[in-house]
């Protein structure tokens, strides 16, 4: 093994949570070691092997380790685990998918992914914590609107009857202990609202020292919440070949964004299809269509406008 460092030109790595599993393999593609090491272990052996092309899989992980590796001097690659398994051979282990990893990475046409930075995993992460901490509002507000329809008392949807829940259960005569119930629900309803205020500006604090996010924000319809979320999860867009190929991140159908300019078709511009993460896809999604419903709202509101002027001045000719 000591002309090891000379000989590895590429080394796939099947990432674990507390082991991993090494394969190198030299310029022409034949094997040239594999290895089982440790967390600790990995950092080592890459600080003591010569440069050469660091290849894993896009998991729990990969980014930072990807981030280490990279100042190790060596060139660190994420490869989407949908692209591996096309290469994966028969009796798998770690080993056969650090292989694999290995194969597909030496593919010309094959995408990676572009590693994060420290900045856009704790936006990620920040945005993970709000998205719970709102799913647990909505539940608890409809756990109150559920209890009170059980004893008859309706309100009307939304937060604002609920901020003011003292008073309405003040104004019913409800059963002492349900009172104490929606007494806590109503407590842990103001409690995720003061903690959801706090991750939003922690998110406009970490904006503030973000150029591309401040880009975003001057995108007519961007806020705080979007323009954190597509620094986050869309970087520079350096990576992507295409601005197109970037818009598969976002859930708006490709050929709407060549509606303006058809002859793109013509231009080889390749269709896309929507990846990327689900929390992200979802969150974007609700937000087009929250637009779009206001946008349809409005619309409606002008041409309803429209025909009653054109009503007047038809009257009026008469």
């Amino acid at each position: 093994m000591k002309d090891l460092p000379c000989k590895t030109s590429q080394v796939g790595i099947d990432p674990g949570k507390h082991a991993f599993h090494l394969h190198g393999q030299d310029a022409a593609g034949q094997a040239v070691f594999r290895r089982k090491v440790s967390r600790k272990q990995l950092i080592e052996f890459f600080a003591t092997l010569h440069p050469c092309t660091v290849v894993m899989e896009a998991c729990a992980g990969a980014h930072c380790m990807a981030r280490k590796i990279a100042e190790l001097g060596h060139e660190s690659k994420l490869i989407s685990l949908q692209f591996v398994r096309p290469f994966v051979k028969s009796n798998k282990n770690d080993f056969v998918d650090a292989e694999a990893i290995c194969e597909a990475a030496s593919r010309p046409s094959m995408r990676f992914v572009t590693t994060k930075t420290v900045s856009q995993q704790t936006l990620s992460a920040l945005h993970r914590v709000r998205d719970s901490l709102v799913r647990d509002k909505v539940c608890a507000t409809n756990q109150m609107h559920g209890f009170l329809l059980e004893f008859g008392v309706t309100l009307p949807v939304g937060n604002a009857v609920v901020r003011r829940l003292p008073v309405l259960l003040a104004e019913h005569s409800l059963p002492p202990r349900l009172v104490a119930i929606l007494e806590r629900l109503h407590a842990h309803f103001k409690y995720l609202s003061e903690q959801i205020g706090q991750i939003e500006k922690e998110l406009n604090r970490q904006l503030a020292d973000d150029a591309i996010a401040q880009r975003l924000l001057t995108t007519p319809g961007v806020v705080t919440i979007t323009a954190s979320l597509l620094a986050s999860e869309l970087g520079d867009g350096k990576q992507y070949r295409w601005a197109l190929s970037g818009w598969a991140r976002v859930p708006v159908p490709w050929t709407r964004l060549c509606i303006f300019d058809p002859n793109r078709f013509a231009e080889g511009v390749p269709p896309v299809q929507q990846v990327g993460d689900d929390y992200a896809f979802a969150f974007l999604r609700r937000k087009l269509l929250r637009q779009q419903a206001f946008t349809d709202a409005a619309l409606d509101a002008r041409d309803l406008c429209l025909d009653q002027r054109a009503h007047t001045v038809a009257v009026l000719n008469a």
